[in-house]
């Protein structure tokens, strides 16, 4: 019977794999995209800055604090990668949300 050695989860996106001076690129995405998911509901970029105006975006757009968030996530993955190779498991799932489970064989994800 298998034996759970590890169990991990971590959120995914573009952003991850993006140097942050880049980060504006995606600003034309989300405009043209007109169901941006936000909690509970769905919104064209116009509704959503809009609903979040009282939050101080523009703060939060800079690039340092930008650059601050970009190396948190990098060093939380490598952190993750360390902890998986640690553990070395013989076999992994992986769950992506709106897909179904899958398995794979081997000991490196995908």
């Amino acid at each position: 019977m298998a034996k759970i050695v590890l169990g991990m989860g971590a959120s995914h996106g573009p952003l991850l794999a993006t140097p942050p001076e880049q980060w504006d690129q995606r600003v034309e995405a989300d405009r043209r995209n007109p169901a941006l998911a936000y909690r509970d509901g769905t919104f064209k970029f116009e509704e959503l800055a809009k609903l979040r105006a009282k939050e101080n975006l523009q703060e939060q757009i800079e690039l340092p604090t930008k650059q601050k968030r970009y190396d948190a996530c990098q060093r939380a993955m490598a952190e993750m990668a360390r902890v998986f190779a640690a553990r070395s498991p013989s076999r992994t799932i992986t769950a992506r949300p709106r897909k179904p489970i899958r398995a794979i064989r081997g000991s490196a994800a995908t």
